[in-house]
């Protein structure tokens, strides 16, 4: 369904899809976006989060455009893994959340554009990389002056 239906189909079925207090200026907002060439064809792909920011509205609206149009592409970062829920007996859920994945793990462009699009995942793996390793530094840091602390304590 190409982003114009996917409009219309909302706006017509917006009490069965939608809070009545949820506009559609995100679905809108996506099309005249591209329309306009201030969207991917000027910058090329972008994060969920990134185009959450130029359109502000619903991040929900967004994903769902964003996953009907044929006009845009998807690239996932990373996989998603099965957690159990210590506070809820029997309870499990995906870890990241799908709307999580989306503004954080995608990258999301048009889909006449697939090189760009691999580049821009490549870019978003490569930054999740730096953090990761950043956070191990930061983790084995406090582990060592905690532990020299203990040593000294106990010495």
């Amino acid at each position: 369904m190409c982003l114009q239906t996917t409009t219309r189909y909302l706006q017509s079925h917006q009490r069965r899809v939608a809070p009545s207090n949820t506009p559609l200026q995100s679905v809108q907002g996506l099309s005249s976006w591209k329309r306009n060439h201030r969207g991917f064809g000027r910058q090329g792909p972008l994060t969920g989060a990134e185009i959450l920011d130029a359109l502000g509205d619903d991040a929900l609206f967004l994903w769902r455009a964003c996953r009907r149009s044929k006009q845009v592409a998807i690239q996932t970062i990373g996989c998603r893994y099965l957690r159990l829920d210590s506070k809820i007996e029997g309870f499990a859920r995906l870890s990241p959340s799908i709307l999580r994945e989306f503004l954080t793990y995608s990258a999301i462009g048009l889909t006449r554009d697939q090189d760009s699009l691999v580049r821009k995942a490549n870019e978003i793996a490569s930054h999740i990389k730096e953090v990761s390793k950043a956070k191990l530094e930061l983790a084995k840091n406090v582990f060592s002056t905690v532990l020299s602390r203990l040593e000294m304590t106990f010495s």
